[in-house]
């Protein structure tokens, strides 16, 4: 008798090998990501066929390379034989540009995180984008019915980064600037204002291609708090 499994597929956007423990990162505390990683099948080569995410979300759900273009293929995505063969399909993800990928449409259900406010610190770290994202994940794995396949895909590194002030000084070698006590203020997914009080400045930074480089522009300088 076939025994019905259920999958969960994390994705976190710039979350790089040398971030985690398992990979050699000694300066960074990963204790989840270890434990995970010594449950599991760790692998230590990954090749992939395109770096933007239309293309490679291609490859994901429809088993399209790279190559062959930016058409959706004319045969079912995963999703779509997943969801003939009786097992729930559930999109989340805190990115519109994955919410709003064609073969989003193929799942049972997207949820969409967009009620998040990141343009201030958190004061504790339960309250941070990524903990809320997580939170919501475990939210709806307990409801959902077996078995599953619950896609998320988060942001992560390549979003506005709200922990705690103390969290960041806690990265501060002796000899780097104090810590800037001032606020970012996030005008939409291409532009943010920075202000620095330690270097009295205020900064606009511009997304020039998704996500990878910010542009950085001085608006104002020398200024007097």
């Amino acid at each position: 008798m076939t025994q019905n499994r259920s999958a969960v597929v994390l994705v976190f956007d710039r979350l790089g090998a040398s971030f985690l423990g398992p990979y050699g990162n000694t300066w960074l505390e990963t204790a989840g990501w270890n434990r995970l990683a010594s449950e599991s099948l760790l692998w230590e080569h990954c090749l992939s066929d395109s770096a933007e995410l239309p293309s490679i979300y291609r490859s994901f759900w429809y088993g399209q390379h790279a190559i062959a273009g930016n058409s959706i293929p004319d045969w079912p995505s995963l999703m779509e034989r997943l969801n003939q063969a009786g097992v729930h399909t559930v999109l989340l993800t805190d990115d519109p540009v994955v919410a709003r990928l064609p073969g989003a449409k193929c799942f049972e259900e997207c949820v969409e995180l967009t009620d998040v406010d990141t343009t201030e610190p958190c004061e504790h770290p339960a309250d941070c984008a990524i903990s809320q994202f997580l939170a919501r994940l475990l939210s709806i794995q307990e409801d959902l019915p077996e078995p599953y396949l619950i896609w998320a895909h988060s942001r992560g590194m390549a979003g506005p980064w709200d922990a705690p002030l103390e969290s960041r000084d806690a990265f501060r070698e002796e000899e780097d600037p104090p810590q800037a006590r001032g606020f970012v203020r996030v005008l939409d997914e291409h532009r943010l204002v920075d202000v620095d009080p330690v270097a009295h400045q205020v900064v606009w930074y511009e997304n020039v291609d998704k996500g990878k480089t910010w542009r950085k522009h001085v608006i104002a300088d020398g200024f007097e708090q």
